[in-house]
């Protein structure tokens, strides 16, 4: 041992140095692939997985936009729904709702009504028209504020065949508007629904009388 180091001794200086060189790049060599390469190799497929965790998040929340979009598109469409059915609702009640809203008018303004015929329906394509013969009491004031008060309401009326007949005075109206008795075919709609528009016409419901209440 001691004359290989004896014998290194005599070699240059030089060749010292580049003998070293050497064992460290092979050192360095066998770190690289044993050690360097393994973790660069490491590294890369985590920056793969994250580029990969990435789009899929990307991919997530657009997913979640989209939902929160459709849900927020879905409780609209649910609301213009719930609006429109108040406007035309599907209920055969609709003449009963009707005719609550023409007494509550009615006696807003003092008019009172007599008595009220429910008329056939009338269906149509996807609508049913639903008449009402309506019998009432009032002056001329009090009838033009009624019916003026039904042009502002949501739901779709109709008013036909008016009828405006003056009564006698008696001498304690005297100086008052004169009574009036007032007739007139009032219609309202519903919606037909899909089994009521796939259905064949059936027979029609005949009239009903109702009475009035006072004013």
């Amino acid at each position: 041992m001691a004359s290989a180091f004896d014998g290194l001794e005599k070699v240059p200086v030089w060749q010292r140095l580049l003998l070293w060189l050497l064992i460290a790049a092979a050192i360095g060599a066998v770190w690289y692939y044993m050690f360097y390469s393994d973790a660069v190799e490491a590294r890369e497929g985590a920056e793969r997985g994250l580029d990969k965790a990435k789009a899929e998040l990307t991919r997530l929340e657009q997913k979640k936009a989209n939902y929160l979009q459709e849900l927020r598109e879905h409780e609209e469409r649910k609301a213009k729904l719930r609006e429109r059915k108040e406007i035309l609702p599907m209920s055969s009640t609709t003449v009963d709702n009707l005719m609550q809203t023409f007494q509550q008018k009615a006696r807003q303004v003092g008019m009172s009504f007599d008595s009220w015929t429910n008329e056939s329906e009338q269906r149509q394509d996807v609508y049913a028209r639903l008449p009402v013969k309506v019998e009432a009491r009032g002056t001329w004031p009090q009838a033009g504020e009624f019916f003026r008060e039904l042009s502002t309401l949501k739901q779709p009326i109709s008013i036909e065949n008016l009828e405006l007949a003056m009564k006698e005075k008696r001498e304690e109206e005297a100086g008052e508007s004169p009574p009036l008795d007032i007739r007139f075919e009032a219609a309202t709609y519903r919606a037909l629904s899909e089994e009521e528009r796939a259905a064949p016409s059936t027979g029609r419901q005949g009239p009903s009388r109702r009475k009035g209440g006072s004013k």
